[in-house]
């Protein structure tokens, strides 16, 4: 799992400004999917 921040963290690095912004929309998209998904799950 490491690996994986470590790498998009170099690429975003890489890539800038830009790559940051596409980074946290997808992070926090996918983030808000798990949580969203699990709570529907724990509480329905």
């Amino acid at each position: 799992m490491k690996e994986v921040f470590y790498w998009l963290f170099s690429a975003v690095c890489l890539t800038g400004c830009r790559g940051w912004q596409v980074f946290f929309k997808l992070y926090i998209h996918k983030v808000w999917k798990n949580t969203r998904f699990i709570f529907f799950h724990t509480y329905i």
